[in-house]
């Protein structure tokens, strides 16, 4: 009887369509595949072969069942040394030359009020913004005093992908020369343009300070590479 065998090339089919379903980055990942993916097909398999060999044991033929060990064993091995080179290869192949754990404290003032983020959604996840760029609006003295923390966290590919503009964009607003955009709590944007009039009827101007200095990077700042504040960056965005 070939069931068991028919049902693991099956499985097996399935288990890679669902892998090169998933969007990767080719570029900065070993062989283009995300290392999750590598062990979600390799738990995949293991599963099947295990699941078959329970339900038919009096089916199997000697050779089907060198078949579902070898299926088991190289699925393991592989898993195992492609999440240890993945890692190597996304260490070596990023500027940050491995995980960091940068910080930065940032305060918002638009026309003389202080502005606040949204807070994290879920118990589950206490952060907004993605996993190597976010906040976790810790700290209830920093909240009252308007201050969020930035948190770059992991491999950073490309110092690109951490600058203050991206932070804007994880968190769900945007950052620009002349304009800025606040996300809300309700999913929308509060947004400021040079030339937009206060309520006290001056046009404001949007500037950047960094630890108290004026920087006209504005969003393409990147943070300064410390895990304290200070000496880590103090940045404070102001529409007045």
């Amino acid at each position: 009887m070939r069931i068991p065998l028919a049902v693991l090339f099956i499985l097996i089919s399935a288990s890679f369509a669902a892998a090169h379903g998933e969007e990767v980055e080719a570029s900065s990942r070993l062989f283009g595949l995300e290392p999750l993916n590598v062990i979600y097909i390799a738990s995949l398999l293991i599963f099947a072969v295990t699941l078959i060999a329970l339900a038919f044991p009096s089916h199997l033929n000697d050779w089907e069942k060198k078949i579902a060990f070898l299926v088991i064993a190289l699925s393991t091995v592989f898993a195992t040394v492609y999440v240890v080179a993945d890692t190597a290869y996304l260490n070596l192949a990023s500027e940050s030359k491995g995980p960091v754990h940068w910080h930065a404290d940032m305060k918002i003032t638009i026309c003389g009020e202080v502005q606040s983020l949204p807070s994290p959604s879920s118990w589950l996840d206490n952060k907004v913004g993605t996993n190597v760029l976010h906040h976790h609006n810790e700290g209830a003295e920093q909240l009252r005093e308007g201050l969020y923390r930035i948190h770059v966290e992991g491999v950073v590919k490309k110092l690109h992908d951490v600058e203050l503009a991206k932070f804007f964009e994880a968190i769900g607003g945007y950052l620009a020369e002349d304009s800025v955009g606040i996300p809300t709590a309700h999913g929308g944007i509060k947004a400021w343009t040079n030339g937009e009039l206060c309520p006290d009827g001056h046009a404001g101007t949007l500037k950047v300070f960094v630890n108290g200095e004026p920087n006209d990077e504005f969003g393409e700042y990147v943070i300064a590479p410390y895990s304290t504040v200070p000496p880590g960056d103090f940045i404070e965005l102001v529409f007045d």
